[in-house]
C-alpha cells in the first residue's frame, strides 16, 4: 500500500521563511504532508502540548538552522532560557523521531539575519555543534541546493527507516484484516492453554533445593563435625539463626619494645668489650617503627583469622521430585566480615616477626663468663666457633612454610566456590531429587560483634526466578 508522510519542519521563523516555503514545496511536490509552527503560537506554553501531538504524530522531523538561536522561554517556566526549536528539537530525538539536519553556511547569512547577543550565539554554536558531532547534518548555501538536499534526504530515510504513515481508507482491506485479528487471536487463546498444560506438568515433577547451615569450630580449634547438628533432610528452612563467640584480639604489642642502648647501659666488668663502634651498629641494626607496625597489623590480621575466622559447611539437599541442574547459590555476607577460602585460612603462615640484632651486653656478658670459669681453652674454643655461637644463641624461629600443593587443595569436588569481596557463589552441574551434597570450602572471619543477615538466594534451571531467603548470624 502506497503510504503518505506527515514531515514537521522546525526552524526560527522570521529569518527562514524561503527556505520554510521552498521545504513545504519540496515535501509537496513529493505527495507527502507539511506542518509546522505556523499553526501554533511558538511562545504561547500552552500551545506546547499540541506541538508535542503534532510531533508525536509525524513520520519525520526536518530542522533547519540559520544563525538564529530563537525565541527563548521566559523564566518561571519549563526549560527557561532554551529556544522553543531547540525544546522542539530534542523532544523529536528523545520520541524516536527520524530527524534530518540543515545548516545555512556562514557565508551565505546576511548581517541582518544574525543574532548580536554573546548569550544567544554561545547557545546556537553549542547547539549546532552538538548535532554536527552525533548526527549526519547537510550544508547549504541556497533554497534550490537546500530543496535538492531535502528531497534527497527524505526519499533516503523512507527507504532505511520505514514509518506508520497514513494511508487512504478505500485501499485498505478491513474485513481482511479484521479476519487475521480473529485467527490470531485464536491462536493466543490456543498457544496459553497449550502453557498452561506445560505449567502444570512443570509443577508435577520440579526440584525443591534447601540450604543449610553448619559453622564446624574455628581454624585453631580442630575439625569435629555433629552430624546429627547437620540439617541434611532440610526439615528447618531458612531463616535459621546461627551463634558464633569472637574472640578479642590485641590491635598491636606483638613484638614488643624496641630501645636503643646508650654506653651508660653497659655494666661496668663489659664496658672494654662493648664499645661505642659495637654499640652504634647494634642500633643501626634495630628494627624500623614501619617495620615494627607493619608487623604488628599482619600478627592481628592472622590472629584474627586464627582465632575467629569459622569454618562454615553449606548443605544443599534436594527435597523435590525432579533432578535440579545447573545449580548457583549466592550469598551476600555484611561488611563486618572477612570472606575467603577455608584451605587459605587454614594453611596461612605466620608473619615473619622482623629481625632483631644480638644484643652486645648479653653477649659481652656470656663471653666474660666464659673466661672466667674456663680459662684459656675455652677461650679458644670461643675463638674456633666465632660468630656462630652468639648466632645459635639468639636465632628467630622460621616461619612455617606450606607446600603450594596443600594450599590449593580443594574441600569438595562437587561443587565450585567463588568469593568476590562480599558475595559468594556457589556452583554445581546437578543434585538428583532426595540426594544432598555439602560444600565446605569457605571460611568466614567476624570483626564485630552484633547481629547480622546473610542474603540467601537459590537458582537452578528448573526455577522459573531464584528463590530468596535469610541467615541471622549473631556474634557475641
Amino acid at each position: 500500500m502506497e503510504k503518505k508522510y506527515q514531515i514537521f519542519i522546525s526552524s526560527t521563523y522570521k529569518d527562514l521563511v524561503s527556505e520554510r516555503e521552498k521545504v513545504r514545496d519540496v515535501i509537496l511536490s513529493m505527495y507527502h504532508f507539511p506542518i509546522g509552527m505556523e499553526m501554533f503560537n511558538a511562545a504561547d506554553e500552552e500551545q506546547w502540548e499540541i506541538i508535542k501531538e503534532t510531533i508525536d504524530s509525524s513520520d519525520y522531523y526536518v530542522l533547519i538552522i540559520g544563525k538564529r538561536y530563537g525565541s527563548m522561554i521566559p523564566d518561571g517556566k519549563p526549560d527557561a532560557g532554551m529556544s522553543y526549536t531547540e525544546k522542539e528539537y530534542r523532544y523529536a530525538v528523545a520520541n524516536g523521531i527520524p530527524v534530518l539536519t540543515f545548516i545555512k553556511r556562514n557565508s551565505a547569512v546576511t548581517a541582518d539575519k544574525m543574532d548580536t547577543e554573546p548569550e544567544r550565539i554561545v547557545k546556537l554554536e553549542a547547539l549546532v555543534n552538538e548535532i554536527t558531532g552525533n548526527r549526519e547534518a547537510d550544508w547549504f548555501e541556497n533554497i534550490d541546493e537546500l530543496g535538492t538536499k531535502v528531497t534527497l534526504a527524505l526519499l533516503k530515510q523512507m527507504n532505511r527507516k520505514k514509518r506508520p504513515g497514513w494511508v487512504r481508507g478505500d485501499r485498505f482491506d478491513v474485513d481482511a484484516s479484521i479476519n487475521e485479528l480473529i485467527t490470531l487471536s485464536q491462536r493466543v487463546r490456543e498457544l496459553t492453554d497449550e502453557n498452561e498444560k506445560l505449567k502444570a506438568l512443570s509443577i508435577s515433577r520440579k526440584p525443591a533445593l534447601n540450604v543449610s547451615v553448619q559453622f564446624v569450630g574455628t581454624i585453631d580449634e580442630p575439625l569435629e563435625v555433629d552430624e546429627e547438628d547437620v540439617n541434611a533432610e532440610g526439615d528447618e528452612e531458612l531463616p535459621i539463626t546461627e551463634t558464633i563467640q569472637r574472640c578479642q584480639v590485641p590491635e598491636s604489642g606483638y613484638f614488643g619494645s624496641v630501645e636503643s642502648m646508650s654506653p651508660d647501659d653497659v655494666p661496668d666488668e663489659v664496658k672494654d668489650l662493648v664499645t661505642q663502634e659495637i654499640i652504634d651498629d647494634y642500633n643501626s641494626k634495630l628494627p624500623e617503627k614501619k617495620a615494627i607496625d607493619e608487623y604488628d597489623e599482619r600478627m592481628r590480621i592472622y590472629n584474627e583469622i586464627r582465632k575467629n575466622g569459622q569454618r562454615l559447611d553449606f548443605i544443599i539437599s534436594n527435597d523435590g521430585t525432579a533432578k535440579a541442574t545447573d545449580i548457583n547459590i549466592t550469598l551476600e555476607f555484611p561488611k563486618s566480615f572477612i570472606i575467603m577460602k577455608r584451605s587459605e585460612a587454614e594453611t596461612m603462615a605466620e608473619p615473619k616477626k622482623p629481625k632483631m640484632p644480638t644484643n652486645p651486653i648479653d653477649e659481652a656478658m656470656m663471653q666474660r663468663q666464659i673466661l672466667e670459669k674456663s680459662g684459656a681453652h675455652l677461650q679458644k674454643l670461643l675463638r674456633y666457633m666465632g660468630d656462630s655461637y652468639a648466632g645459635l644463641s639468639f636465632a628467630q624461629p622460621k616461619s612455617l612454610s606450606v607446600d603450594a600443593a596443600l594450599i590449593a587443595r580443594d574441600y569438595s569436588t562437587d561443587w565450585s566456590v567463588e568469593i568476590n569481596g562480599q558475595k559468594v557463589n556457589i556452583w554445581s552441574h546437578d543434585l538428583l531429587h532426595t540426594y544432598t551434597q555439602t560444600a565446605d570450602s569457605l571460611c568466614i572471619i567476624p570483626m564485630e560483634t552484633g547481629t547480622f543477615t546473610v542474603k540467601v538466594s537459590v537458582m537452578c534451571e528448573e526455577y522459573i526466578q531464584p528463590e530468596e531467603s535469610e541467615l541471622e548470624i549473631v556474634v557475641e
